[in-house]
């Protein structure tokens, strides 16, 4: 996972020790991916996969949002003249 490319690039990745932290990694990763435009991997393992595991109840909270990052609101893509995609207006990396 860590060497998934030419090594121009860093990946995030996040791993989870039991079902529970698959489930509210899952949720991490999509908030991640749209934070920082990337993919992230949630790794995973047979133990995981194939046992039984004894976890807290997994509850959901009904007033989550999620964190999709810099997103431009209906004004700001009005006002532009076009729509650049992986242009860094901020120079933070995250286009």
């Amino acid at each position: 996972m860590a060497y998934a490319s030419h090594g121009d690039t860093k990946h995030i990745a996040l791993f989870p020790a039991d079902p529970g932290e698959c489930f509210h990694d899952a949720v991490r990763a999509f908030d991640l991916a749209e934070r920082f435009q990337t993919a992230v991997f949630v790794v995973s393992d047979l133990d995981i996969g194939m046992n039984d595991w004894m976890v807290p109840r997994l509850d959901w909270d009904d007033g989550y949002e999620p964190d999709r990052g810099k997103v431009l609101g209906a004004e700001e893509l009005e006002a532009m003249d076009r729509f650049h995609r992986y242009l860094d207006v901020d120079v933070d990396g995250i286009p």
